[in-house]
């Protein structure tokens, strides 16, 4: 699929991708190794960085692996701030219209509370 959107991979990233035994596992610790090297390499350049993470697959080990790559992402970026930073976790209820009322979905929102100066709901020093 990457072929066809026209991303040019290199033979040993497409060789330990293929060879691998778990194909979704080494794809996001290959593009988690790849975010820390460009925050890395562009560390004071003052160029924002734009993160998308997307599932097109129907596999559940690929859907997962999705799930697991953002989440990493999301805590590389972060933790690359050098602020302390927190996750906050809200339940989210199904709309009125929806047909399965009683399933209740749970989304986790991380919030960089650090760069707003609290961690765990209080204040950091300025020190």
């Amino acid at each position: 699929f990457i072929d066809w959107l026209g991303v040019v991979v290199p033979p040993e990233t497409r060789s330990a991708i293929l060879d691998a035994e778990n194909k979704a596992a080494t794809s996001v610790n290959l593009l988690c190794d790849m975010l820390r090297n460009i925050i890395k390499e562009t560390a004071g350049s003052g160029v924002p960085l734009g993160v998308s993470v997307e599932s097109v697959s129907i596999f559940k080990d690929e859907v997962a692996a999705t799930d697991d790559l953002f989440r990493r992402s999301q805590a590389i970026i972060l933790d690359s701030m050098g602020l302390g930073w927190s996750v906050r976790w809200g339940w989210l209820a199904p709309k009125k219209d929806e047909k399965k009322k009683e399933v209740v979905q749970m989304i986790g929102v991380a919030v960089a509370a650090a760069a707003a100066g609290f961690v765990g709901g209080r204040r950091l020093s300025s020190a």
